[in-house]
């Protein structure tokens, strides 16, 4: 699972995934993550 520092520029430029959906997580807050969709949806 891929790891980032939560900044507002960082979960700006995420990636989108060709399928489905993928969640990063922040490497200062265990159990803190942002999911992307193919769609370009941001869940936190």
């Amino acid at each position: 699972m891929p790891q980032i520092k939560m900044t507002d520029v960082a979960i700006r430029n995420l990636p989108l995934p060709e399928l489905g959906q993928i969640t990063h997580w922040d490497i200062a807050q265990s159990g803190f993550g942002i999911r992307v969709s193919q769609g370009g949806i941001k869940l936190l």
